[in-house]
């Protein structure tokens, strides 16, 4: 996988519970987190090229700060990963052989 931050919530172990369990809402931090980080950067740069997840609620989140459909990813239970609206199904192992085909080199701002 390319290098890049974790991001994690700061909040306690109930509030998350309760917005993730209770409320059906995770996507509300992960929203907010990324919109912040997207902040950091001019308007005409967008710093997100994909986004992995394991929930449609991750799909939701990464579509809120522009990556398109087509790079957004969920990993089901088994380790599969597929894009959000495909049925392509990739393992990690083979993800990694076409790692420089699906994410090529950037420059940096």
């Amino acid at each position: 996988m390319p290098e890049g931050p974790v991001i994690l919530s700061p909040d306690r172990l109930l509030r998350s519970f309760k917005r993730e369990v209770i409320h059906r809402q995770p996507q509300m931090f992960k929203i907010a987190a990324l919109k912040n980080i997207r902040s950091l950067f001019p308007d005409e740069f967008n710093p997100f090229y994909t986004g992995f997840g394991n929930r449609d609620t991750d799909a939701v989140s990464y579509r809120a700060v522009g990556v398109s459909l087509n790079r957004i990813f969920i990993v089901n239970h088994d380790g599969e990963i597929h894009h959000y609206n495909s049925t392509y199904k990739k393992s990690y192992p083979l993800l990694s052989e076409l790692v420089d085909d699906m994410f090529p080199s950037m420059p940096f701002l």
